[in-house]
């Protein structure tokens, strides 16, 4: 038997800055979300909050599949998603540690 090969690369994404852009009434957070490994449990980060002043909220989360959610528990509160942009960078194999290069500014639009 021979093996297989999965395509793609094996890469761990870390988010380290998130650029909001709403149109909002009230406070609003954002919660990271994802996995380390396929068939692990998701592992949700603490709720980042931000106010419609907010330029960037500074973060270091990282997994091998990731997920932002967005939300509002502000009474009466909306919120009109514009072009959201986020600082990431990728690594293979393990944890991040200081020899991570590189990165990218990703709209999320």
């Amino acid at each position: 038997m021979g093996t297989v090969s999965q395509p793609g690369d094996n890469l761990w994404t870390r988010c380290e800055r998130i650029e909001p852009d709403f149109v909002q009434v009230g406070d609003m957070y954002v919660v990271v979300t994802g996995k380390s490994y396929a068939d692990d449990v998701d592992d949700p980060s603490d709720p980042y909050a931000f106010d419609p002043t907010t330029l960037k909220v500074d973060m270091k989360e990282q997994r091998r599949e990731m997920r932002l959610r967005f939300g509002s528990n502000t009474q009466n509160g909306d919120y009109f998603m514009g072009r959201v942009i986020l600082r990431t960078s990728e690594k293979s194999g393990g944890a991040f540690g200081n020899a991570v290069t590189g990165g990218a500014w990703l709209p999320l639009s």
